[in-house]
């Protein structure tokens, strides 16, 4: 569950949880470690859930929250797989390798790609990074988002304490 909100003239997205999962806790330590490392990415923060009764949330206080990227330079945002279709126009089958014969940067695509495996992230797929187009024409990368399905968010305290036989990474990377 999530939903934009404004606040001063300011655009802000704040996400909810999964039943039983902590993917706000996981989306702030994650964009955290992302921008330590020198990675482009959003910063998230928490904010009490109770600001927010229509954000649905599972059994924890908080919901994470970070502002938009968007900005009056940018006419447009689209998914990375939409993008791709159309800078083809066609669908695309072989992503990746279409993926790396565009106009986008490598080094972006291989930098969130360790990054997700890193942190474990198990929720990055086609339509979750986006590409900006700005209004002078220029296409790049959006900043790192939705990092919420790492860094063991969908374990409880405790899986940790009794279980570490946790099963293989389902990182998509």
């Amino acid at each position: 569950s999530k939903g934009w909100y404004e606040h001063n003239g300011e655009r802000f997205l704040i996400k909810g949880n999964t039943k039983n999962h902590l993917e706000p806790y996981s989306e702030v330590m994650a964009s955290r470690i992302a921008i330590l490392l020198g990675l482009e990415a959003m910063e998230y923060g928490l904010v009490e859930a109770h600001h927010y009764p229509e954000i649905k949330k599972f059994n924890i206080p908080h919901l994470s929250i970070c502002k938009t990227y968007m900005e009056e330079s940018i006419n447009q945002s689209v998914s990375a797989s939409k993008y791709i279709d159309a800078y083809y126009g066609k669908p695309v089958l072989d992503f990746w390798t279409a993926y790396l014969k565009s106009n986008l940067s490598a080094v972006r695509l291989f930098q969130m790609l360790t990054f997700d495996a890193f942190v474990g992230n198990t929720d990055r797929h086609l339509n979750n990074w986006d590409i900006l187009v700005y209004n002078s024409g220029e296409v790049k990368e959006a900043p790192l988002i939705d990092s919420g399905a790492s860094l063991l968010s969908q374990y409880n305290i405790n899986d940790l304490n009794t279980n570490w036989k946790l099963g293989p990474d389902k990182s998509k990377p």
